[in-house]
Order: structure tokens, then C-alpha cells, then sequence
């Protein structure tokens, strides 16, 4: 009813940067910290937690298989901690996997962004904003402080092609001109860096064209 209120737990977890600093790869520290998730009374987190950069086919592939569907679908903060992972400014958070400086002349950066399904969970401070699809989570009576997903999406994406980091794309079962295909090609360095996959089949292949394709970068470099 209006005018109640809902306590939330704080949590570990992370929503969407606010401020000057919201579609930039800033270090995290005062006045450009990423926010804070308050998710409902329990004050649980996801059960999957970001793996540092890795050369370990092995472990990826263990937290791969460990994943578990959950939630909804907040793409926008997938594509910043995309970039976040590959960056420079953000190695503090994990110093023995930090990202390499920026350097065109010898380091290649890529990030791959995948979905399979619609951008549905904006926040408002710190809790799922109003009239979203966001099943299964709190939700605040206030709009999205940084607007509506795909426009979060599109202006991170924009943030990264102007650092020269190769993006690639890819749907998974997705519809054929939906909003969710469409931020895929937009984000996509190139028309041939999106790729739509309908099964496990082809997502394999998807992946593996990409990785054939970074390596032909790595040695044109």
C-alpha cells in the first residue's frame, strides 16, 4: 500500500554504478563504487560468483558446468563486469588475475556478452525497479536510476569500443528481432562477431568460431 515500507538485508552482491561514473571502467573507490544490491530479507547473493581472469581450461569449465539458472536477467551489469574483468583499473579487486593495461600494439582484449533472454531487471536503489519482468526478487516503487536496460547496455558497450576491446555476441535461443537480438548486433565490433545459436550444437560452434577468430587476431598482431 502507499506509504509502507520494506526493510531489505544488505548483501555482498553488486547492481549497477551510478553517477559520472556509471558507463566508465573507473576503479572502484569513493565516489565511483558500483552498487549495492539490498535482495530481500535473507540477504542471499546468486550462488555463482565471478571467476577472476583464468589460463585454466579446466576450472572454467568446472564453474561452467556449475552454473545454475537463477533470477532474472540483468544483462547491463553482465556487459559492465564484462568489461570490468579485462580492465586495467579494476586489477585491485584481483591482483594475481588483473587485467592488462590498455595497449593496442601488444595486448588483444575481447569480452563476450550472451544472453537467452530479454533484459529485465534495471534497479533503483539497490532493488529491482518498477514494471519490470524481474521474477522472483524485490522490487522498489521507483524507476531505474540509470534507465531502461538496453539503453544501460548500449552506452557500456559504446564505453568499451572506444577502448578497443573486441566484443562478440551471442544469443541463445532467442527470437529473430528482438529487443535482445538487436542489443547483441549493436554491442557486436562487427556484423561477423554476432552469433544467434538455436541449440547446445550450435552455441558450441558459436564459441568455438569465436576462439578460431581471436586466435587469427592474436597472430595478425
Amino acid at each position: 500500500m502507499n506509504g509502507s515500507l520494506t526493510t531489505h538485508m544488505v548483501s555482498s552482491c553488486v547492481t549497477e554504478r551510478t553517477g559520472a561514473q556509471a558507463y566508465t571502467d573507473a576503479a572502484p573507490t569513493s565516489g565511483a563504487w558500483v552498487g549495492r544490491h539490498y535482495p530481500s530479507m535473507s540477504g542471499s547473493c546468486l550462488g555463482s560468483t565471478i571467476e577472476p581472469l583464468s589460463n585454466s581450461i579446466s576450472g572454467i569449465k568446472a564453474n561452467i558446468d556449475a552454473l545454475t539458472v537463477n533470477g532474472s536477467t540483468a544483462g547491463q551489469i553482465g556487459i559492465g563486469w564484462g568489461w570490468y574483468m579485462v580492465s586495467p583499473n579494476f586489477g585491485s579487486l584481483w591482483p594475481s588475475s588483473a587485467g592488462a593495461a590498455y595497449d593496442t600494439s601488444e595486448t588483444l582484449k575481447a569480452v563476450i556478452i550472451m544472453t537467452d533472454g530479454e533484459f529485465n531487471a534495471p534497479y533503483c536503489n539497490g532493488v529491482t525497479a518498477r514494471n519490470y519482468n524481474a521474477s522472483r526478487v524485490q522490487s522498489n516503487n521507483c524507476d531505474p536510476d540509470n534507465g531502461e536496460p538496453y539503453a544501460q547496455s548500449r552506452a557500456l558497450c559504446d564505453a568499451m569500443k572506444g577502448q578497443d576491446i573486441m566484443i562478440y555476441t551471442v544469443g541463445f535461443q532467442i527470437p529473430a528481432r528482438s529487443r535482445a537480438e538487436n542489443l547483441l548486433k549493436y554491442c557486436a565490433t562487427n556484423s561477423g562477431s554476432y552469433y544467434r545459436a538455436g541449440s547446445g550444437a550450435q552455441l558450441s560452434e558459436a564459441f568455438s568460431a569465436i576462439g578460431r577468430d581471436i586466435t587469427q587476431l592474436r597472430i595478425s598482431k
